[in-house]
């Protein structure tokens, strides 16, 4: 309730009539582990120092001014989706999105995402059965709606609970349920057989876009959720440069998707797309690299939004509090579902956004 006042305002100012948009299609994409840091304010000039040979990593993403230097890193989220979409998550504004949940792990962050629940019995990154409904499953059993999930972590089909939910999982060296045809850049990597259920080998996320971009075009699902987790691996690693060069890739990818959706006519004017992470990261160059119950700053998350229903008012400055468990019940509303019986949250999520 610290901010609803202001909120109420911002939902008066940029709300526009869901029945008076088109916005039947969701693609959701999932950065894993990322930093609000780097989203809102490019390269960390004290962590750049510290790579070995790093003078094209400084080179290519470094400039002393904050709007040039956030561009550097990521080109389309500052200069096209600032312009014509929403984003949300910059602590320098007091405009705060963050998790829920006390463990700060991906299991746990990707339960909240998509249940809109916290679960105090996720504690671990164990490929256990989600016990918990997820809205993508809702919304396919509800609405018989054809939904994808291509992720690069190999969890997701434990998190998503492939088995109960029917949902179509393309995850990890794994071959499943999707079209064969999905398959073909994986396969032409060289990537044997072998490999696949091999829980400790995440993806490249090349491979996973390359999958899902295939997916979309030739199948055409009304949701699509793109899970990608090569920038947490390589903070896990402590490998700053990789960090930063995967969220540049990231971002051309997202361009990417984002031309082929307006040049389809199954997605064109109809499409939001929800940009988000799991969870944060620590705040300092002696802990960027970790994350968890007890890394201050892992609660810290971000989003950006893009879509005919959206207004576009670029960078969200106003002092606000919202959570990662919001996204469920907006993915439904904008679906013109309810996900759960009752709203459990002071504000709306699909509201604020709309």
């Amino acid at each position: 309730m610290k901010y609803l006042f202001i909120a109420l305002i911002c939902i008066n100012s940029i709300t526009t009539q869901a029945q008076n948009s088109n916005c039947n299609k969701i693609v959701i994409i999932t950065i894993d582990g990322v930093r609000w840091q780097e989203i809102f304010e490019g390269a960390d000039s004290s962590l750049l120092t510290k790579i070995e040979n790093g003078k094209i990593a400084k080179t290519l993403y470094w400039n002393q001014n904050l709007e040039q230097r956030r561009k550097l890193l990521m080109p389309f989220l500052w200069s096209y989706i600032v312009e014509n979409g929403q984003l949300l998550g910059n602590r320098n504004y007091g405009n705060k999105m963050q998790v829920k949940n006390n463990i700060r792990l991906s299991y746990a962050g990707y339960n909240e995402i998509f249940t809109g629940v916290v679960d105090n019995n996720i504690v671990s990154n164990k490929p256990n059965k989600n016990k918990n409904h997820t809205v993508l499953s809702y919304l396919n059993k509800k609405n018989k709606d054809s939904i994808a999930v291509f992720s690069s972590w190999q969890l997701f089909p434990y998190i998503f609970n492939e088995n109960k939910s029917a949902l179509k999982m393309n995850c990890g060296y794994n071959y499943n349920n999707t079209d064969t045809t999905t398959n073909e850049y994986v396969e032409q990597a060289g990537i044997e057989k072998r490999y696949c259920n091999n829980l400790k080998q995440t993806r490249k996320d090349m491979l996973t876009f390359l999958a899902a971009k295939e997916y979309l075009t030739r199948s055409k699902p009304s949701i699509l959720h793109i899970a990608l987790g090569e920038a947490d691996e390589f903070a896990h690693q402590n490998k700053y440069k990789e960090y930063l060069s995967n969220l540049n890739l990231v971002d051309r990818m997202i361009a990417e998707l984002w031309q082929t959706i307006q040049e389809d006519d199954a997605y064109k004017e109809q499409t939001i797309m929800i940009i988000t992470t799991d969870h944060g990261r620590g705040s300092k160059d002696k802990n960027w690299n970790k994350h968890g119950m007890f890394v201050k700053g892992s609660n810290q998350t971000w989003m950006a939004v893009i879509g005919n229903c959206i207004k576009p008012i670029g960078e969200v400055k106003h002092k606000l509090e919202i959570y990662n468990a919001q996204i469920a019940e907006a993915i439904a509303n904008f679906k013109g579902e309810s996900f759960f019986s009752e709203n459990i949250y002071d504000i709306s999520l699909a509201n604020i956004l709309k």
